[in-house]
C-alpha cells in the first residue's frame, strides 16, 4: 500500500463539569511522535481486517488522566 490517510471524526463530544481539569491537563501535553500502523496481510477491503492481521509500532502513551467515573442522570 502506498501512503495515504486515515480520517475519523467524533460526533457529540462534550465534557462533564468533573472531567474539566483532566481535559485541561489533557490540552497541555506535548504530542508524541506519530507509530506506524504496519499491515501484515493484504486485503481487498479493510472491512475484511482482523486485529490480529495489524500491529501499531511505536506507540508511545501518556500516564493515564485522573478522572472521575461519570455519574448519569444529571447530578453531580
Amino acid at each position: 500500500y502506498g501512503l495515504g490517510e486515515l480520517i475519523g471524526k467524533f460526533e457529540d463530544l462534550h465534557v462533564y463539569i468533573p472531567h474539566i481539569p483532566a481535559a485541561e491537563e489533557q490540552l497541555q501535553r506535548v504530542p508524541k511522535a506519530l507509530p506506524k500502523l504496519e499491515i501484515l496481510v493484504k486485503k481487498e477491503s479493510v472491512a475484511d481486517y482482523d486485529s490480529s492481521e495489524i500491529k501499531l509500532v511505536g506507540y508511545e502513551k501518556h500516564p493515564k488522566l485522573k478522572n472521575p467515573t461519570p455519574m448519569f442522570g444529571g447530578f453531580f
